[in-house]
Protein backbone atom coordinates (compact mmCIF):
# COMPACT_ATOMS: atom_id res chain seq x y z
CA UNK A 1 0.00 0.00 0.00
CA UNK A 2 1.41 3.86 -1.35
CA UNK A 3 1.90 5.94 1.45
CA UNK A 4 -0.68 9.21 1.20
CA UNK A 5 1.35 12.43 0.39
CA UNK A 6 -0.80 15.22 1.40
CA UNK A 7 -0.08 17.53 -1.59
CA UNK A 8 -2.01 21.42 -2.26
CA UNK A 9 -4.94 20.69 -4.62
CA UNK A 10 -8.17 22.65 -5.92
CA UNK A 11 -11.96 21.75 -5.86
CA UNK A 12 -13.81 23.33 -8.74
CA UNK A 13 -17.36 23.84 -8.63
CA UNK A 14 -19.31 24.79 -11.67
CA UNK A 15 -22.77 25.55 -12.52
CA UNK A 16 -24.14 24.94 -15.67
CA UNK A 17 -28.28 25.60 -16.79
CA UNK A 18 -29.68 23.28 -19.19
CA UNK A 19 -29.00 26.04 -22.17
CA UNK A 20 -25.37 26.14 -21.03
CA UNK A 21 -26.15 29.87 -19.47
CA UNK A 22 -26.66 30.73 -15.87
CA UNK A 23 -27.29 34.31 -16.10
CA UNK A 24 -30.18 36.03 -17.74
CA UNK A 25 -29.56 38.76 -20.51
CA UNK A 26 -29.89 41.70 -17.57
CA UNK A 27 -27.14 39.45 -15.94
CA UNK A 28 -29.29 38.94 -12.70
CA UNK A 29 -28.38 36.53 -9.80
CA UNK A 30 -28.30 32.72 -10.34
CA UNK A 31 -31.63 31.45 -8.88
CA UNK A 32 -30.76 28.03 -7.23
CA UNK A 33 -32.68 24.91 -7.93
CA UNK A 34 -33.40 23.94 -4.69
CA UNK A 35 -32.47 24.24 -1.06
CA UNK A 36 -30.34 21.07 -1.14
CA UNK A 37 -28.34 22.71 -4.13
CA UNK A 38 -27.49 25.63 -1.52
CA UNK A 39 -27.63 23.98 0.80
CA UNK A 40 -24.46 21.77 -0.96
CA UNK A 41 -22.93 24.76 -2.14
CA UNK A 42 -22.44 26.21 1.13
CA UNK A 43 -20.79 22.88 2.27
CA UNK A 44 -18.16 23.12 -0.42
CA UNK A 45 -17.64 26.85 0.73
CA UNK A 46 -17.61 25.46 4.61
CA UNK A 47 -14.35 23.35 3.09
CA UNK A 48 -12.25 25.64 0.93
CA UNK A 49 -9.68 28.16 2.39
CA UNK A 50 -10.68 30.28 -0.50
CA UNK A 51 -13.42 31.32 -3.12
CA UNK A 52 -12.33 32.27 -6.43
CA UNK A 53 -15.35 34.04 -8.36
CA UNK A 54 -15.44 36.38 -10.94
CA UNK A 55 -16.62 40.09 -10.84
CA UNK A 56 -19.14 39.97 -12.84
CA UNK A 57 -21.30 37.29 -10.03
CA UNK A 58 -19.67 40.19 -7.69
CA UNK A 59 -21.90 42.79 -9.71
CA UNK A 60 -24.61 40.27 -9.99
CA UNK A 61 -25.25 39.51 -6.60
CA UNK A 62 -23.13 42.52 -4.39
CA UNK A 63 -21.74 40.26 -2.31
CA UNK A 64 -21.14 36.15 -1.95
CA UNK A 65 -22.01 33.12 -0.57
CA UNK A 66 -21.30 32.90 3.27
CA UNK A 67 -21.12 29.98 5.71
CA UNK A 68 -24.12 30.71 7.62
CA UNK A 69 -24.51 27.05 8.81
CA UNK A 70 -23.76 26.42 12.80
CA UNK A 71 -22.58 23.06 12.28
CA UNK A 72 -20.24 24.08 9.09
CA UNK A 73 -19.07 27.12 11.39
CA UNK A 74 -18.83 25.16 14.13
CA UNK A 75 -16.46 22.51 11.68
CA UNK A 76 -14.61 25.32 10.70
CA UNK A 77 -13.71 26.75 14.02
CA UNK A 78 -12.76 23.20 14.93
CA UNK A 79 -10.26 22.88 12.32
CA UNK A 80 -8.68 26.08 13.31
CA UNK A 81 -9.95 27.97 10.12
CA UNK A 82 -11.68 31.34 10.28
CA UNK A 83 -15.27 31.91 10.07
CA UNK A 84 -15.52 32.67 6.86
CA UNK A 85 -13.04 31.38 3.96
CA UNK A 86 -11.14 33.88 1.72
CA UNK A 87 -12.73 35.78 -0.83
CA UNK A 88 -10.88 36.48 -3.93
CA UNK A 89 -12.69 38.09 -6.95
CA UNK A 90 -11.00 38.19 -10.26
CA UNK A 91 -11.21 40.91 -12.87
CA UNK A 92 -9.65 41.77 -15.78
CA UNK A 93 -10.69 45.07 -15.89
CA UNK A 94 -9.81 45.89 -12.15
CA UNK A 95 -13.10 48.27 -11.77
CA UNK A 96 -14.98 47.22 -8.28
CA UNK A 97 -17.81 49.17 -7.17
CA UNK A 98 -16.62 49.81 -3.99
CA UNK A 99 -19.76 50.74 -2.41
CA UNK A 100 -21.03 46.68 -2.74
CA UNK A 101 -22.11 45.18 0.45
CA UNK A 102 -18.85 42.94 -0.21
CA UNK A 103 -16.55 45.53 0.69
CA UNK A 104 -17.78 45.75 3.93
CA UNK A 105 -18.88 42.53 4.87
CA UNK A 106 -16.91 40.51 8.13
CA UNK A 107 -14.73 38.04 5.83
CA UNK A 108 -10.80 38.07 4.77
CA UNK A 109 -11.16 39.51 1.23
CA UNK A 110 -8.71 39.71 -2.14
CA UNK A 111 -8.64 41.18 -4.94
Amino acid sequence: MTARIDRPHATVILAISADGKIADTARSPARFGSANDKAHLEQQVARADAVLFGNGTLRAYKTTLTVTSPPLLEQRQEQGKSPQPVQIVCSRSRQFDPNLRFFSSPFPAGC
